[in-house]
């Protein structure tokens, strides 16, 4: 029930976070979808999305002395419609935040962030499509938030308490942060669809 419950309250911060993300990301359609996007676009990316980071933490759900959360999903959808530079920062900018929090999950916890960002960052420069595609979504997500654990149970000690908590945490920030990145990918690539179809011919 406790795993239920932190996934249905996650959700719901993933979706507030990909509503923002995609209001955003709606005013440079054209440029994410054609990969054109200036530096002065990135650092508008990794301010926001750096911003958004926060609010995953500070929304986060305290438990058994770690923080519950989708932090990494800001970083992920900021690598994906800026790149890595845009990816990495937002991801400085939540993990710097989640490390001053403090607690024994602090450093994992920061570093995944930043990793992230940069590897969201990587699906950006490799894509042959105008946006990164659903199963390249799904991957990203299930990928990125597994690391995340395997860096929980590899750094953070006591292992006796990161192994209760990856216990708990486990399945509701893998599928949470997933379903995010799924839905935005979604949202994104129908948009981008739209406007392509609608543009008029020219003669």
């Amino acid at each position: 029930m406790e795993i239920f419950n932190l996934s249905v309250d996650l959700l719901a911060k993933a979706a507030l976070v990909v509503l923002i993300a995609f209001m955003i990301a709606r005013i440079r359609i054209t440029f994410i979808t054609d990969r054109t996007v200036t530096r002065q676009d990135q650092l508008y990316f990794i301010l926001i999305f750096g911003l958004l980071s926060v609010y995953g933490t500070w929304a986060g759900v305290k438990t058994t002395g770690a923080i519950v959360n989708v932090r990494d999903l800001a970083p992920m959808l900021a690598g994906l419609i800026g790149g890595p530079l845009a990816g990495v920062g937002a991801g400085l900018i939540g993990g710097a935040h989640r490390y001053f929090q403090g607690g024994f999950t602090a450093i994992p916890c920061a570093i995944g962030t930043v990793l992230s960002g940069f590897v969201a960052g990587m699906f950006y420069n490799r894509r042959t499509s105008f946006f990164t595609s659903i199963p390249h979504a799904i991957i990203l997500g299930l990928a990125m938030m597994s690391f995340d654990m395997v860096l929980l149970l590899a750094i953070a000690r006591p292992f006796a308490d990161a192994f209760n908590l990856f216990k708990i945490i486990a399945i509701p920030m893998i599928l949470d942060v997933t379903i995010g990145l799924v839905a935005f990918t979604f949202l994104i690539r129908s948009t981008a669809k739209q406007e392509r179809d609608s543009t008029p011919l020219e003669f």
